[in-house]
């Protein structure tokens, strides 16, 4: 684990150099929200402020409060530079600029949004400001518990960046969105929970990340979600209880590990204790929800990781494709709760992979959900095949026979359509049981019932009515072919004997014809006719196919 964590903070901090510019201004933390403005701006309190180590404020050193900006460069004035702090939720900024008595004020609702930016930006236009060795004052107002990042560039490039991220956001939500809408679309119509919970569990997710880029705030139903400090925190928890959830049946945790599946169920506990301790006055926002909530996501994921590990190592399909879907997810989660917990600013790079990695993971496990409806239904149709199959003859059985004779006698009354039955029954059957015994017996059934089918057209119905006997519906047959098709039947069967080992016995069948007359409601009486029939075969001499009259 040591190695692991070494590796993953080199990561992070390479990432970190990647997407870093070179320091444009010095950011200082002077006091509290309570000190006196005149007295801030007089700079009385200059020589106490402590210099950031990041170009972020930061929850550890109090987002709340007085903070001051000291550039260090001169930015040229027709690149109109701007200051721009990555505030999400309820923030207020006032920033006092060189040379103005009034500040300049910013916040993520109401009417000191700037409209022209994303509502996460609060924008400060420097213009004469931007040169070296001068100072903003900054005073913020703030319950946020994430690092609030501050940088200095031009105009222009500030809006080509917001646009590039409207349209990548714009994205990754309509995908999420759909992904949220066949999930729970699919879990309502097929009553599959599954579906239900991976839904549920993206809409929360969805929620967050529009929460996290300030993106709901543009609504105007919606503005009011702002001033509700923590609502990207409720949004987070409930979407890991849900996904949690899906996870505990979607990788059967509780019957590989059972003492991680209580683990988990133990985070989504203190998520729970989370959502609901938020909400609380007072205490609601404090920080130490947060840290609390993101320690149990950070377990939940190392568990998480560690049953997959297991699944994929014994081949287990859906732990497979939840690694290959969840990996870059859970790694992102891991990152993000270093950095929130730690009080380190965002790294740029994780703001388009964290997005991103919901997305792989909606989509790669709506697959494997896809795979696991397959595999049901399929395994559902051998179950309704075997229960309407005889598993001796591997023909209808008495149940499956009646419905679709019954299916074809109504389809044959409804269309004018001819339709002839034929009753089969094997001769002298029971002198074949007693004499060589009911496993020789039990292949003649089944040899008989592969020569009967062989003799067959596609479309005819062959099923087991009861013991040796068997029945034959015949569409578009008149009582004449079908006395024809008869013939051929008993030909097939008795023109070779069965062999069960070195023993060949002589098989003989005889068969009783009878017409379909009135649809359906003639079924019964032309079941009865054909059986009749048989019995006539029978008394006449066996081995033969006798028609019935009517």
């Amino acid at each position: 684990m040591g190695r692991i964590a070494t590796i993953a903070l080199a990561l992070w901090l390479l990432c970190m150099q990647a997407v870093a510019a070179a320091p444009d201004f010095h950011l200082y933390r002077i006091g509290d929200s309570n000190l006196s403005p005149s007295a801030v701006l007089a700079g009385q309190y200059d020589a106490a402020a402590k210099l950031a180590p990041e170009p972020a404020m930061t929850p550890t050193m109090q987002v709340d409060g007085w903070w001051r900006v000291d550039v260090q460069r001169d930015w040229p004035a027709e690149t109109m530079p701007v200051l721009v702090v990555d505030a999400v939720t309820e923030t207020t900024i006032a920033a006092w600029l060189p040379g103005r008595v009034d500040p300049v004020i910013r916040s993520n609702d109401g009417a000191n949004v700037d409209p022209t930016y994303s509502p996460r930006f609060h924008v400060f236009a420097l213009g004469d400001a931007a040169r070296s060795g001068q100072r903003v004052y900054l005073r913020v107002q703030s319950s946020n518990t994430y690092a609030d990042t501050l940088r200095i560039l031009g105009e222009q490039e500030l809006r080509a960046q917001d646009q590039h991220d409207l349209r990548f956001n714009t994205l990754i939500y309509g995908t999420m969105l759909a992904l949220t809408l066949v999930g729970l679309g699919l879990g309502l119509s097929l009553r599959e929970p599954l579906f239900l919970l991976l839904g549920t569990g993206l809409a929360f997710a969805l929620l967050f990340l529009l929460a996290d880029s300030s993106e709901i705030f543009r609504y105007p139903g919606l503005v009011w979600l702002a001033r509700i400090s923590v609502f990207q925190r409720e949004m987070g928890s409930f979407s890991a209880i849900f996904t949690d959830l899906f996870l505990l049946r979607y990788l059967r945790i509780q019957q590989r590990a059972p003492w991680l599946a209580n683990l988990i169920r133990g985070c989504i506990a203190t998520y729970c204790v989370v959502a609901v301790g938020s909400l609380l006055p007072v205490i609601g926002p404090n920080h130490g929800w947060g840290m609390l909530g993101n320690t149990a996501v950070l377990v939940s994921t190392i568990a998480l990781i560690w049953v997959g590990v297991k699944g994929m190592l014994a081949r287990d399909r859906p732990s497979i494709l939840f690694l290959c879907s969840w990996l870059p997810l859970l790694f992102c989660v891991a990152w993000r709760v270093v950095e929130v917990n730690s009080g380190l600013p965002a790294n740029p790079a994780l703001r388009f992979a964290f997005p991103v990695s919901y997305v792989l993971s909606g989509i790669l496990l709506f697959v494997g959900l896809g795979e696991r409806m397959l595999q049901y239904k399929r395994e559902r149709d051998a179950s309704d095949i075997l229960a309407r199959r005889d598993p001796l003859t591997e023909v209808d059985n008495r149940r499956a026979l009646d419905e679709r004779l019954q299916a074809a006698a109504l389809h044959a009354g409804q269309s004018s359509q001819p339709l002839a039955l034929l009753f089969v029954d094997l001769d002298h059957f029971k002198r074949i049981n007693d004499e060589y015994g009911h496993d020789v017996g039990d292949e003649c059934l089944r040899e008989v019932a592969r020569r009967i089918r062989g003799a067959l057209r596609f479309g005819d119905v062959l099923g087991r009515y009861g013991g040796e006997e068997f029945v034959i519906g015949l569409p578009g047959m008149h009582v004449e072919d079908a006395s024809a098709m008869g013939e051929r039947i008993r030909q097939a069967v008795g023109s070779q004997p069965i062999y069960c080992g070195e023993v060949g016995i002589g098989i003989t069948i005889s068969i009783g014809v009878a017409a379909l007359h009135d649809g359906l409601a003639g079924f019964d009486a032309a079941i009865k006719r054909a059986d009749r029939a048989l019995y006539a075969s029978k008394r006449d001499g066996r081995d033969r196919v006798s028609a019935s009259p009517g």
